[in-house]
């Protein structure tokens, strides 16, 4: 068996005694889940990524934008899953319509990656904020549910109320690449104060595509101090990957 196969194993191994319980398979709705093996074997995995941004189908090399940017605000990303399907189902219903109970699936991902040495213990993980307004008429933001989960599994700080989204922004759904960067331009501000220790920090979030609202925040967090800054996101899209219902 392969160092891919055994890892996967391993993460569907954990699946299975962590959230055996929680019913029927949440896609096939057939076998126990949360996700059955034959689901499970069918999640789309990100693993021939561009190391620094995690751009699906790079053959495991510095995709153009990367090569192209040269000081990068985000100092890496991690994405172990591609925005496809059955993947963009998952996250919008995790997303969208209440199924917050996976976050802690794709909080065993993080953990299985960090027990595998993929990844390091940040001195702080915080999630992408919601604008108040836009909290409010959904109920609940699912970046803060996913690093309360990732930061219960890997027994590290969370700060939830140091970053704020200051500015009601538009939807980045249907904005190019220069629009998006523009609609998030000092939407994030950073209220708190970094503890002494608090030199790398991790930002979560469901979804990267462009990366325009998770450079900005990362942008914040530098100015507050950090030294780095890297992303963990359940998926990230390419270049190919379907359209994203955002709402952020």
């Amino acid at each position: 068996m392969t160092v891919k196969s055994d890892r996967g194993l391993k993460l569907y191994q954990w699946l299975i005694n962590r959230h055996g319980a929680a019913g029927c398979c949440f896609l096939c709705r057939a076998e126990p889940g949360p996700i059955c093996h034959g689901c499970f074997q069918d999640l789309p995995r990100n693993d021939d990524a561009c190391p620094s941004c995690a751009m699906p189908d790079t053959g495991g090399l510095l995709c153009a934008d990367c090569l192209n940017e040269p000081a990068p605000v985000l100092d890496h990303v991690v994405a172990p899953y591609r925005y496809d399907y059955p993947m963009n189902r998952i996250i919008q219903a995790f997303k969208f319509n209440d199924r917050t109970g996976v976050a802690g699936i794709f909080a065993d991902a993080f953990q299985t990656m960090f027990e595998s040495g993929l990844i390091e213990l940040p001195d702080m993980v915080l999630p992408i904020p919601l604008h108040l307004a836009r909290l409010r008429s959904r109920g609940y933001n699912q970046a803060g549910l996913l690093a309360q989960a990732v930061a219960d599994r890997l027994r590290a700080p969370l700060d939830r109320r140091s970053l704020v989204r200051s500015r009601h922004t538009l939807s980045q759904s249907g904005l190019n690449k220069k629009q998006r960067c523009r609609n998030v331009k000092r939407a994030f501000q950073f209220r708190g104060e970094w503890p002494g220790r608090c030199r790398y920090v991790v930002l979560l979030d469901d979804v990267m595509t462009t990366g325009a609202t998770l450079r900005a925040a990362a942008s914040e967090l530098k100015r507050a101090g950090a030294d780095r800054v890297g992303v963990w996101v359940c998926a990230r899209a390419g270049n190919r990957d379907p359209a994203i219902r955002r709402d952020e």
